[in-house]
């Protein structure tokens, strides 16, 4: 259950940083 949601933060920052960066 742990991994889950360390994963899940994971992804959340990764989707953060990928908007903010100017394709």
């Amino acid at each position: 259950m742990a991994i889950s949601l360390l994963t899940n933060r994971i992804s959340r920052d990764l989707n953060s940083q990928l908007q903010k960066m100017p394709r």
